[in-house]
C-alpha cells in the first residue's frame, strides 16, 4: 500500500512563472514604451547632429566671410587707393567722346583743374607701356589730392596703377606720373581715378572712371 499524504490532499504543482511568482512579462508591462523611447532617443539624436552641424558651419563660415570682406577692401584699395575715414561714392565722368587727351581737363566737374600734359604709349622690349601725366592745381579752400588707378584697354585687359600728388594745400599746385605695363599692340581706353577732398571730418572721395584719347605710340 503507497502512503499518502497526512490530510489526504494531492500535492499541488506550482504555478508557471518565476519563482517569486511574478508574470512571464510582468504584469505591468507596456510592449509600446520600449519603441517610444527608441523613437525618442533617435529624435534627440537627430536634432543633436543638427545642431553640431550648424555649429561648425558657423565656426568655419565666419572667418572665411571676414577674409573675404578684407580681400576686397585691399583689392579695392590696390586699385584705386584709400585710407581710413575716407568715405565717397563712384561715378562716371563727362568726357569727350574722343576722350581725354593732352591739354585736356581730367575731371571737369572738379574745382581743382587737373590737365593732361603727356599721354603716350610706348614700344619697349618687353611691350608696350603707357605713360600718363597730369598737371594739378588746387583752386579749392581745402586740400586736394588725385589718385591715378587702373587702366581698361580695348580688348578688355587692366593694369593696376596707384600714383598719388599727395595732400595738394589751397593754392597750390603739383603733377602725377603713373605708367602701365600693357601687352603689345594694346591701347588704353579708360582710367580710374580719384579725388579726395579734405574736411574737418575727414576726406570725400570720389571715384571716376575716364575715357582716355587715343594716345600716340612712340619708341
Amino acid at each position: 500500500m503507497t502512503d499518502d499524504p497526512a490530510d489526504g490532499h494531492e500535492p499541488e504543482d506550482d504555478p508557471p512563472g518565476d519563482a517569486a511568482g511574478g508574470s512571464a512579462h510582468g504584469p505591468d508591462a507596456d510592449p509600446g514604451a520600449s519603441e517610444r523611447e527608441e523613437s525618442e532617443d533617435g529624435v534627440g539624436v537627430t536634432r543633436r547632429r543638427w545642431m553640431l552641424r550648424a555649429l561648425i558651419a558657423a565656426v568655419l563660415g565666419i572667418p572665411i566671410l571676414i577674409e573675404a570682406r578684407t580681400f576686397l577692401g585691399l583689392f579695392r584699395a590696390h586699385l584705386f587707393g584709400g585710407a581710413e575715414g575716407e568715405t565717397g561714392t563712384a561715378t562716371p565722368t563727362p568726357t569727350p567722346a574722343s576722350g581725354v587727351g593732352v591739354g585736356d581737363e581730367l575731371l571737369p566737374a572738379t574745382s581743382p583743374t587737373e590737365t593732361v600734359e603727356e599721354s603716350v604709349v610706348r614700344v619697349t622690349e618687353s611691350g608696350w607701356r603707357y605713360e600718363l601725366s597730369v598737371a594739378v592745381t588746387n583752386g579749392a579752400e581745402v586740400p586736394y589730392e588725385l589718385r591715378l588707378g587702373g587702366v581698361r584697354t580695348a580688348a578688355g585687359g587692366t593694369a593696376d596703377g596707384g600714383a598719388s600728388t599727395g595732400r595738394i594745400p589751397p593754392g597750390e599746385s603739383a603733377t602725377v606720373r603713373e605708367s602701365w605695363e600693357l601687352p603689345t599692340e594694346s591701347r588704353p581706353e579708360t582710367l580710374a581715378v580719384t579725388g579726395l577732398t579734405y574736411g574737418d571730418d575727414g576726406a570725400d572721395l570720389t571715384e571716376w572712371t575716364v575715357r582716355l584719347a587715343r594716345a600716340p605710340i612712340e619708341g
